[in-house]
């Protein structure tokens, strides 16, 4: 078994109202952060550390894709 800071979650819960998404597990103590979505890039931190998330296609993606393999 994983200490609890470093469980993962096995379910996500996104409320589009309020801008939150709340993670669930069977492991972990659920929790509900706050995340944007704009312009293709989903960001939320859910680690300690904010993190980018890119739709598939999506001109952010394609260009985070350009920066990585450079």
């Amino acid at each position: 078994m994983l200490p609890l800071s470093m469980e993962k979650p096995t379910a996500f819960t996104i409320n589009k109202q309020k801008n939150t998404i709340e993670l669930t597990g069977q492991n972990i103590a659920s929790r509900t952060e706050e995340y944007s979505f704009k312009d293709g890039v989903f960001s939320v931190d859910i680690s300690g550390v904010k993190h980018d998330y890119y739709l598939k296609d999506s001109e952010a993606y394609k260009k985070a894709l350009k920066t990585i393999w450079i």
